[in-house]
């Protein structure tokens, strides 16, 4: 299933632009593009989860950052027989955590505040439930999702700010929200092949942490995310990290229910 869904995210995000190619093009240079297209497309999906890292601004931490998380995550990953993750902090708006899956690698990204905050029960909980999505074929599915999708809008802010209007203010904010409308088939379709909501079991210590998450953060819809770019204090940073932020991992935990 991981597969059919890469396939179809490629094929979806790869056909505008090949077919914009082919139909203004000709020739070598017409043959020249459409290589290149299918190439870029391919690399944005194989390397979806570099993709998030930077749009994130994360960094990678070591051991002797935070002695206690890592030695929980040697402990639990040594017990699952699974390869120990790189891990990233990065500073964002809500509680979130990440597992970012692809090519036989894996990594967890964690908000800088909830993991500097996290007590040393929780981190083994946190770390077990992490060890879970990262098993699921949907981890990497999502993956992909993330990546692709956040490349397309992170293109679009470059084209109208680097290339087209080259400033900040009103109009810039506009003429992004009128191109993410155009765009709102594409990315809504990305996103029903890859954000993952299937329940994954929790332990109770995890709930303080679950508790902390915003729930609304991940019903936010597309049209919802597009409204930001009007709001005068939003930088376009701060909006891809918010549309990254939408997309569930803690908010999907179950818990063992209470028999009364």
């Amino acid at each position: 299933m991981y597969i059919l869904k890469a396939i179809l995210t490629f094929i979806i995000v790869a056909l505008f632009p090949a077919a914009i190619v082919y139909l203004l093009f000709s020739g070598f240079l017409q043959l020249f593009l459409l290589l290149f297209v299918l190439l870029a497309v391919a690399l944005i999906c194989l390397y979806s989860d570099k993709f998030i890292l930077m749009f994130l601004g994360a960094r990678e931490i070591i051991d002797a950052d935070n002695q206690s998380f890592f030695q929980v995550l040697k402990t639990e990953t040594y017990k699952e027989l699974e390869d120990m993750p790189k891990v990233y902090v990065y500073t964002g708006h809500k509680v979130k955590a990440f597992v970012l899956n692809l090519r036989g690698e894996w990594s967890i990204v964690i908000d800088r505040k909830l993991l500097e905050n996290v007590s040393e029960i929780q981190s083994r909980a946190l770390v077990k439930y992490l060890l879970r999505v990262k098993n699921t074929q949907a981890s990497k599915s999502q993956t992909i999702g993330m990546g692709t999708s956040a490349a397309i809008i992170k293109f679009n802010y470059w084209i109208w700010q680097r290339v087209i209007i080259r400033s900040k203010g009103k109009a810039l904010r506009l003429c992004v929200f009128l191109s993410l409308i155009m765009l709102k088939p594409l990315i809504e379709i990305i996103l029903k092949i890859s954000v993952n909501r299937e329940s994954i079991f929790a332990e109770d210590e995890l709930k303080p942490i679950y508790l902390q998450v915003d729930k609304l953060v991940t019903e936010r819809s597309f049209t919802e995310f597009m409204l930001l770019h009007l709001q005068k204090d939003t930088s376009l940073k701060g909006c891809i990290i918010e549309y990254l932020e939408s997309f569930p991992l803690l908010e999907n935990c179950k818990f063992k229910e209470v028999v009364l």
